[in-house]
């Protein structure tokens, strides 16, 4: 089946496992050092407690084989001059396996993502965008956002280091 042909569908409890192993494959292709095993332990258990609630997931179901797939985490939004009022969403995940690349599967998610986004009633939504996918994002209407304010974190769970 070529790219065109592949059904973009919600994904469904059954595809948790696979969706999980689909995460640790794109945080692997992004070089990212972590343990493959409790990445795919805590992806199955946040899929199972929020599919279809505050996560929604679309995947590119080729036979039985999940070619790619598109995660959209909604989550309620505090007032600001600078973004759409109502619930926000961030797109996650946004993936597709390598012998399935380069057929239109993460522009077809991505158009679904955003039409799933306006039918949840979404003010807007935000991504990281990887080399790989900013085209397609920028070509779609995202724009950077440049920000004074820089983005930080904070590891609550630092081992061997005392907290601030």
């Amino acid at each position: 089946m070529t790219g065109s042909q592949i059904p973009v569908l919600p994904a469904c409890a059954q595809d948790i496992p696979r969706l999980a192993e689909l995460r640790a494959m794109f945080l692997q292709e992004l070089k990212y050092e972590f343990d493959p095993r409790r990445c795919r332990a805590e992806t199955e258990a946040f899929l199972a407690a929020h599919l279809n609630t505050s996560l929604h997931v679309l995947v590119a179901q080729d036979k039985d084989t999940l070619a790619a797939c598109a995660f959209l985490l909604v989550q309620p939004q505090l007032y600001h001059p600078r973004i759409e009022s109502g619930p926000g969403g961030e797109v996650l995940n946004v993936y597709t396996v390598p012998a399935y690349r380069n057929q239109g599967l993460a522009a077809r998610l991505m158009q679904e993502i955003c039409a799933l986004a306006k039918r949840l009633g979404l003010g807007s939504l935000q991504l990281s965008a990887t080399a790989a996918g900013r085209a397609l994002y920028e070509g779609m209407g995202f724009t950077e956002v440049k920000s004074v304010h820089p983005l930080m974190t904070l590891s609550l769970n630092c081992k061997g280091k005392s907290s601030p």
